[in-house]
């Protein structure tokens, strides 16, 4: 791979610079309290802002700290007279501020505890981190058993992961189950009942505008006013914003003119891939003033050509679920990964703990003549087989998978080809078979 994006970056950043004062004056007056006031906002604050809207309580009880739980789909139960604390930086009470601040802990004693670590802004991990904090809850006897431990790693966009002995301290305590090595020995996934990899551009924004904006009452008009404001703030450093896209679309023009990124797609995703880890892990790092609105642009449509190298997969997924005058789904995640395509699809309006879709996918599986697999996770438990449910799995050929509680089928593609082998009508055609014979049925009987 290329070792040095330099040239690359310091031109796109010159033309970037230039498409600003364009779209400027294109798309009108803009103000965001946020944007005026801070600039870039830290990620303590990011921190702060979500753990202030998770302690919301109303006559029903704690409603959006239950929904954020259900989003990370959570076995917790939280009653009206829960007694729970939320601590932001909270470095132990027996450690003397040797294990670190963890950024947000919410806990009821010996019920449950929930670590939040926020990188947002794409702050370093620094050794052993979630493996420090996991030791210091339980020094604390913030809870009775590491049963009762949840993480929450939450990240501008998915990419970053917890180091190694991090992991591996989860996997230990059971708090991730299974960890996906992609074919350049990066860690491209980790699930498990009690780990949420939580993005602000794939879960956040959603959650805020979709769940919680629409519940707020309106005599609470001060934090509809501040949720609005958020959420108009997260979108332009996420490029979501409607003025963001004019900006995006021309910078993506000049990307496609003047960064070559050539060759299968194989080869196309592992250069795209290494520009966005190098932006990280070199530029940053040599240069912290670095001016982020850039950045994040640059990240964004390094995304956004990345995903374009798996647009049938994405596009065909999202249409079959979601068109016609019934379709199966209504509001729902469809989410991926950047080196592996872990399709995980699930309806927000559908009970919790249900979501299925493609096991990690990586270009090595997509690019051989191999079966992929398919899965189903439902309610993270094993389905009474002599219940409707259990025979229709069954005779789809689905069976359970203990280590990560979900119901896995293997399909071969058509001819003993590659799915990258076959031409995008015959992979449109592929995915919907799968879906019209493995999904439907499975997803009628669930909702």
């Amino acid at each position: 791979m290329k070792n040095n994006w330099l040239k690359e970056t310091e031109d796109f950043f010159s033309n970037y610079e230039t498409a600003k004062k364009t779209v400027k004056n294109k798309t009108g007056f803009s103000f965001n309290l946020l944007v005026e006031q801070c600039g870039s906002v830290v990620e303590n604050s990011h921190t702060n802002f979500l753990m202030r809207l998770l302690q919301y309580k109303n006559q029903h009880g704690y409603a959006f700290l239950e929904d954020f739980i259900a989003l990370a789909e959570f076995d917790i139960q939280i009653g009206i007279s829960s007694n729970i604390q939320f601590e932001t930086e909270y470095f132990g009470k027996n450690e003397n501020g040797s294990a670190g601040r963890i950024d947000g802990l919410i806990y009821e004693k010996d019920v449950f505890a929930i670590i939040i670590e926020n990188k947002i802004n794409h702050a370093g991990n620094q050794k052993e981190q979630i493996k420090r904090y996991i030791e210091t809850i339980l020094k604390d006897q913030i809870v009775s058993n590491d049963k009762q431990i949840f993480v929450v790693y939450l990240t501008r966009d998915g990419v970053e992961k917890p180091d190694t002995e991090s992991i591996t301290c989860m996997k230990n305590h059971r708090i991730c189950d299974e960890v996906v090595i992609d074919n350049t020995n990066n860690i491209a996934n980790i699930s498990g009942p009690r780990y949420f990899a939580c993005s602000y551009s794939a879960n956040i924004v959603d959650w805020l505008k979709e769940n919680i904006q629409p519940s707020v009452s309106q005599k609470d008009f001060v934090l509809n006013a501040g949720l609005i404001q958020y959420i108009d703030y997260l979108e332009k450093e996420l490029g979501m914003r409607g003025e963001y896209s004019f900006l995006m679309k021309g910078c993506m023009e000049w990307f496609d003119k003047n960064i070559l990124i050539e060759g299968d797609i194989a080869t196309k995703n592992a250069l795209l891939y290494d520009f966005y880890t190098w932006i990280d892990k070199d530029y940053l790092i040599a240069n912290p003033q670095a001016n982020m609105d850039g950045i994040n642009m640059l990240k964004n449509i390094i995304n956004e050509k990345n995903d374009e190298l798996m647009s049938t997969f994405l596009s065909v997924t999202k249409d079959f679920f979601s068109s016609g005058l019934k379709p199966l789904m209504q509001n729902y995640h469809l989410n991926h990964h950047f080196t592996y395509y872990y399709i995980s699809i699930r309806d927000k309006i559908w009970p919790k703990g249900i979501d299925f879709g493609w096991y990690p996918l990586g270009m090595n599986k997509l690019g051989k003549p191999d079966e992929l697999t398919f899965y189903f996770k439902i309610q993270r438990k094993e389905v009474d087989s002599n219940s409707e449910l259990g025979k229709a799995l069954y005779q789809k050929g689905y069976t359970y998978n203990e280590k990560s509680k979900s119901y896995r089928v293997k399909l071969s593609v058509p001819l003993n080809e590659t799915f990258l082998g076959l031409n995008p009508v015959a992979q449109e055609s592929f995915l919907r078979n799968v879906y019209q014979e493995y999904a439907v049925p499975i997803i009628r009987l669930l909702v």
